[in-house]
């Protein structure tokens, strides 16, 4: 599996997280961008044992690179990215649920894009 496969699920993963935030916790935006965080970060872990269980193979072994440690940079990076683009897309569109998820998902792949190149 490539990184660009992953991100692309991983603009899946913050879309469906994003909705479960807005239905969870909508009226103030930074709980909001903070249950999308933490809802994202479920998600994602939960994807990567998934995909390990049934492949049993790790997405994130590497030559030189222990697999844990970039495991855990890109969960922790995905959680504050998450953050950061849930509060741009509620602050570009509060009103509509939806319309914010998919903004947020766009911010979330734009920046996450660039983490994953430069780490």
């Amino acid at each position: 599996m490539t990184i660009e496969v992953l991100i692309l699920i991983g603009v899946g993963l913050i879309f469906v997280a994003d909705l479960i935030g807005n239905y969870i916790s909508f009226e103030k935006r930074v709980i909001n961008a903070l249950v999308t965080s933490i809802v994202w970060c479920v998600l994602f872990l939960g994807f990567v044992l998934l995909y390990w269980l049934v492949t049993d193979h790790n997405i994130f072994e590497a030559p030189g690179l222990n697999a844990n440690e970039r495991l855990i940079k890109w969960a922790l990076g995905g959680i504050v990215f998450a953050f950061i683009a849930d509060l741009i897309g509620n602050f570009l569109s509060f009103k509509h649920r939806v319309l914010n998820a998919i903004v947020t998902s766009v911010v979330w792949g734009v920046l996450y894009s660039a983490y994953v190149y430069f780490i």
